[in-house]
């Protein structure tokens, strides 16, 4: 062997064991575990590979899982299994990287929230291996770092990462790119080659580099972050990463850094509709009930300390089911978009209009000097109901009806009572003959609520036998004979003590407790035998 051929085996093997070594640094570094996942045909899932971060992102140990991976089901929280059962086998069926978010449940009962992000691969005999990472992205404590590659060989390092949809990449202490998985290399439209020592000004925008290279200061510095980077690609589209990173130490010195990139445009958008649809209609975009709710409880408290009022309006369309009924559903929605557009049209900026549902609306004007203010906006409101909208050569037409109440009141009340108040008075409004507006009582409502209240109170007495019987004789004044007796009802009340029937009878004047206690005054008086006139007293003497 020449001494040239030497060299060149010797150089070999340098360059061999520091790509080992970069390796395993890598691995050591990354934040989560990094695996083959191997769906057989017949449905058995195992672990051929995993690292030792199987331990901290799903509480087991790699050799517990390379047969059978059951222990790390078992750990994925009850509610999520099944999302994430299904999303491996959408990846599998469809060849399409699987990319998760989903919670484990640790030993402890302690739980964490997880990002698995995989390329899947199909293999010869029937079988598709995924290659990936897992990590933690849970915002209450920092990513751990806790790979490491003893006994890994250098082919499956490689593959590994490279495998991975996430942009894994180091920099040194100079912001310069020292390594990048493939998925990286193709972002940035280079090899691994050319990519060595360049600077994030070779491929991101001047804003886009100032962020980076704040968060890599920190890194630097011997901080961890995990934080969202939001960038435009070189479409103009908006894209948001998480940027997962950590310092690359040497002994106590801080030599570069490590960083996980995962593209999380899609949860993010995801995340955006849902809160959406979360607090507005989705058929005319007006806010929902529990932003309604929301929006009216801040309007009360803000016109309690500035003490001026606000109206809730219920508006109930007349004869929207027949529109359904005669045109159709597709006819019913236009007209319902339509009319919400034209009465959030009438009511100010400040003012809330929403949708409950069907065709049920509630409106809340705020910061009214005097509520008679409300009056010429209700009528604007039942004439804009009231105007036909035409759909495909078809003229709509309906009214509406209004119930309306205001705040604050006499008694205190809360945000959903006025919504019942406002409802109650619309169905007074549709009772009266609809396309007009109903104004809420709460004196009158009192007062039905308090004769209400004494008519269950004495039901209740009648069942709980409180009501007694007291008898006076009836004498013929000419013989002095006892020709009878009469029965006097008296409610001997728990609490005010023994009443006479001029305090209670007349609260059932006309109702059917007045049959039922004449009834049980007749079960109650002396049985036949003896002479007995049995009526209702007079006051009580």
């Amino acid at each position: 062997m020449t001494q040239a051929l030497t060299r060149t085996i010797r150089q070999r093997e340098a360059q061999l064991e520091r790509a080992v070594s970069r390796l395993r640094t890598i691995a050591g570094r990354i934040p989560g575990v990094v695996y083959e996942f191997r769906l057989e045909p017949g449905g058995h899932s195992h672990f051929p590979y995993a690292s030792d971060g199987m331990r901290q992102i799903y509480g087991v140990a790699p050799e517990q899982v390379q047969d059978d991976a059951t222990p790390v089901f078992s750990a994925i929280h009850p509610d999520d299994r099944d999302a994430v059962v299904v999303s491996i086998a959408r990846s599998g069926e469809t060849l399409t990287p699987w990319r998760q978010e989903y919670r484990v449940r640790l030993p402890g009962d302690r739980l964490q929230w997880v990002f698995g992000d995989a390329l899947p691969h199909a293999e010869a005999d029937g079988a598709i291996t995924w290659y990936g990472v897992i990590t933690d992205i849970t915002e209450r404590k920092q990513a751990e770092f806790a790979l490491h590659a003893a006994h890994l060989e250098t082919r499956r390092f490689r593959e590994a990462l490279d495998h991975v949809g996430s942009y894994i990449y180091m920099k040194d202490r100079d912001y310069r790119y020292t390594y990048a998985n493939r998925a990286t290399l193709t972002l940035f439209g280079c090899d691994a080659e050319s990519l060595i020592g360049s600077e994030d000004a070779r491929f991101f925008s001047t804003d886009t580099m100032a962020r980076l290279h704040a968060l890599d200061r920190r890194v630097l510095a011997g901080e961890q972050t995990t934080e969202e980077v939001v960038t435009r690609d070189a479409d103009g589209n908006r894209r948001v990463y998480l940027e997962i990173k950590t310092p690359i130490r040497d002994g106590e010195e801080v030599v570069g850094l490590l960083g996980i990139s995962s593209d999380i445009t899609l949860i993010k958008e995801h995340e955006r509709q849902l809160e959406y649809l979360a607090h507005y209609d989705a058929l005319t975009g007006l806010p929902n009930r529990v932003l309604l709710a929301d929006r009216l409880s801040q309007a009360m408290a803000h016109e309690q300390r500035l003490e001026r009022y606000l109206a809730v309006i219920y508006l109930d369309l007349d004869g929207f089911k027949s529109i359904n009924d005669r045109f159709g559903h597709a006819a019913g929605d236009h007209l319902l978009v339509t009319l919400a557009k034209r009465l959030r049209e009438v009511i100010r900026e400040e003012d809330t209009l929403s949708r409950l549902g069907g065709d049920e609306f509630v409106a809340v004007l705020v910061d009214l000097a005097d509520t008679r203010l409300a009056t010429p906006l209700l009528r604007r409101l039942l004439e804009s109901a009231a105007q036909p909208v035409w759909h495909e050569g078809q003229r709509l037409e309906v009214s509406a009806s209004l119930g309306v109440t205001f705040y604050p009141q006499a008694e205190s009340v809360e945000a959903d009572q006025l919504l019942r108040q406002a409802d109650q008075a619309m169905y007074q409004a549709k009772l009266a003959g609809k396309n007009r507006f109903h104004l809420f009582d709460p004196e009158h409502d009192r007062s039905v609520r308090s004769h209400h209240e004494s008519l269950e109170r004495l039901q209740q007495a009648l069942e709980k036998e409180e009501f007694v019987l007291h008898y006076q004789p009836k004498v013929n004044m000419r013989s002095g004979e006892v020709i009878g007796v009469e029965a006097l009802v008296r409610w001997a009340h728990p609490e005010r003590g023994l009443l006479a029937p001029g305090q209670f009878l007349p609260i059932i004047e006309e109702h059917a407790l007045t049959e039922a206690l004449g009834e049980w005054v007749i079960r109650r008086a002396p049985g036949p035998g003896r002479r007995l006139a049995a009526r209702w007293p007079e006051p009580c003497r």
